[in-house]
């Protein structure tokens, strides 16, 4: 392929340089700026927790977290978190590294542009890539695809330098930083079809040796995965989307174009808080014309002056379209993330054609075009600035998630009300108890990390421990907050966004809680496992009801109780189950309360509750004992209140 390239006119070197670092220090504010408005999810959470195992020596992950279909990923993200992480054990470090990585690929993407079309081109297409909304949203918070950027452009920068300058050896570069971008996500698959047009069209000048070289370097770095996967044969069975039927349709070309012109940013603001956003700003809705006017006269530019070499142009339109060619017919759901790997393509596109017409243009020409695009660049970064503004100050739900200076603030609360009042550890209470499933127990397991916490299902549990504790309690947790409120001897209230409510933090101290409204069980009613059944409650007119009980020893094996409500001849009318609070998290003497509901036609008649427990999924009984540990029933048997207690 010919490496004679097309340069524009080179402004002063001073004035370009002065020029190169505002770029930069404007890319850089964007997206490494605020990072306590960035949101901080379930993913983000559980990656941050793999990669700070990494750092700390806890463990080095073979696999990534999970994907929307079920199948793990590639553990490359873990690896490079990891680095930040050891420097700073920080949820903000991982964020201002994201932010960071993509600064650089700015300056990559004007390098290159620089290298190829001269400095009016390269500074033309640095611009429109700092500037661009999807851009800089998809470089502001810990996610893996997020460091796509950087490793695209060195994919893109060793294959012009292995294909278009003939510096043959950087093929094998081109090769793994190809392998790295998939193994960040599978999304990075689709670069491989330019690179296989480019080998294509230099099947007799590239080196084979390079070929090879940066095969067996991208299979060393796939090792690790590969060694899991053979090792964990059931998790070939978890992406049930695979063998759904695929479809046809045009969410593909819609998502390549968002991404280009900086459509739909006001999806962030979800569907319930959309409406509000655009009245505050109503620009945004005519961003996505103005940025694709501009790549259409820049692609009008280019072809009625060629830019050259052409075949280099050619080359990135194939990188920019190939997700597009990729995900257009697709078996799985398609997401505007999957093409992240289509930047900059288009602003490199973009910068080569208007670069190479303002060459040839008349000086007032050139400075209209040049305040044409910084006109667009500005409104954007302005559209952009007030979403960030909006979604940090109003609940979106189904849209951007809670700031992280904000479960900051609380987790911070917690921990300074733990050292005030002497309390030994903090319990998250929300609704799960399982950071693989629930999203805030992911979410503050994380933010916890170093401090001695316990994560508990409110909607399900409320646990009180012995020695007393910070109770964290997010908004989703009843019927346990109710609990809490009358337990706590302090309360602080950490303000969440407009309309989303607030996080609570409570003191409780030592001791257990008033049990003279329970209706106890009869004797016996301790179990093998060592739980001692203390009573019961009505908590509403209908089917309602918690039991409260002591906990056994820790292990680790799952417990299930079983509640069977009974008529007076003993014929069982409702049955309710559910997990009991993991014995991985029980500590000495402490109480908790489980909720319970059912429904019978005969409610009223219902005297009697029997309460046992099984384990879980073998679903073998715990037996009852008696006071010497010997097994006496199945169940430990209460009468069932006639009426609710307080």
């Amino acid at each position: 392929m010919s490496s004679t390239y097309n340069t524009t006119p080179a402004p002063a070197r001073r004035t370009e340089l002065l020029l190169v670092g505002a770029l930069l220090l404007l890319a850089g504010t964007l997206r490494m700026g605020w990072p306590a408005a960035t949101e901080f999810k379930a993913d983000e959470a559980r990656l941050y927790a793999l990669a700070l195992d990494a750092a700390t020596g806890a463990g080095l992950p073979l696999r990534g977290i999970g994907t929307s279909v079920g199948f793990p990923n590639f553990p490359l993200s873990v690896w490079l978190y990891a680095l930040p992480l050891w420097v700073w054990p920080h949820p903000y470090s991982a964020v201002l590294f994201t932010g960071a990585l993509n600064t650089l690929a700015v300056a990559a993407c004007w390098w290159l542009a620089r290298r190829v079309w001269g400095a009016e081109a390269a500074l033309l297409a640095a611009l429109l890539y700092a500037a661009s909304p999807w851009a800089i949203i998809y470089s502001r918070k810990l996610w893996a695809q997020n460091l796509l950027p950087l490793f695209v452009m060195g994919w893109a920068a060793s294959g012009l330098l292995a294909f278009w300058e003939q510096r043959r050896s950087w093929l094998a570069a081109h090769i793994v930083l190809l392998a790295a971008a998939l193994q960040l996500h599978y999304s990075g698959a689709a670069l491989a079809l330019p690179t296989l047009c480019a080998l294509a069209l230099s099947y007799k000048t590239f080196d084979r040796r390079a070929l090879l070289l940066g095969a067996g370097l991208s299979l060393g770095l796939m090792l690790p995965f590969f060694v899991y996967l053979a090792t964990n044969p059931a998790v070939w069975s978890a992406p049930a989307a695979f063998s759904q039927p695929a479809q046809l349709d045009a969410k593909a070309l819609q998502y390549t174009a968002l991404i280009a012109s900086g459509a739909d940013i006001h999806a962030l603001a979800g569907a319930e808080a959309v409406g509000a956003f655009q009245q505050r700003m109503p620009l945004a809705a005519w961003l996505p014309w103005l940025s694709g006017a501009l790549l259409c006269a820049a692609f009008a530019a280019a072809w009625l002056h060629p830019t050259r070499p052409r075949s280099l142009l050619w080359w990135l339109a194939g990188w920019w379209l190939a997700p597009l060619v990729l995900f257009t017919w697709h078996a799985t759901d398609v997401f505007p993330h999957y093409f992240i790997t289509t930047l900059p393509a288009p602003f490199l596109l973009a910068g080569a054609a208007l670069g190479s017409w303002l060459a040839a243009a008349p000086a007032r020409m050139r400075s209209l075009a040049w305040s044409g695009c910084a006109a667009v660049a500005a409104l954007q970064i302005i559209a952009w600035a007030s979403l960030l503004q909006f979604v940090s100050v109003t609940s979106t739900p189904g849209g951007f998630g809670t700031p992280a200076g904000m479960q900051l603030a609380a987790v911070t609360s917690a921990k300074a009300l733990a050292r005030s009042a002497q309390l030994p550890e903090i319990l998250v209470v929300s609704d799960g108890a399982d950071p693989l499933t629930a999203e805030d127990a992911a979410v503050f397991d994380a933010w916890l990390r170093g401090s001695a916490h316990r994560l508990v299902n409110g909607t399900a549990n409320a646990v009180r421990p012995a020695n007393g504790a910070v109770v964290l309690v997010t908004g989703n947790a009843a019927p346990a907050q109710e609990l809490y409120a009358g337990w706590a001897v302090q309360t602080q209230r950490v303000p969440l966004r407009a309309g989303a409510g607030f996080i609570t933090v409570y003191a409780l101290p030592a001791g257990s809680s008033d049990r003279a409204a329970l209706q106890p069980f009869a004797e016996p009613r301790t179990l093998a496992n060592g739980v001692t059944l203390l009573g019961l409650q009505r908590i509403a007119a209908d089917l309602q009801w918690r039991i409260v009980w002591q906990t056994g020893a820790p292990g680790n094996q799952d417990f299930h109780f079983f509640n069977h409500l009974l008529l007076a001849d003993g014929t069982r009318v409702a049955q309710a189950d559910a997990a009991a609070f993991s014995a991985l998290q029980w500590r000495a003497a402490d109480e908790v309360h489980s909720f319970f509901a059912a429904s019978s036609a005969d409610a009223a008649a219902i005297t009697q509750l029997r309460v046992g427990m099984y384990t879980y999924p073998d679903l073998a009984n715990v037996p009852v004992v008696d006071a010497l540990s010997n097994p006496q029933t199945d169940a430990a048997t209460s009468a069932w209140p006639q009426a609710i207690t307080p």
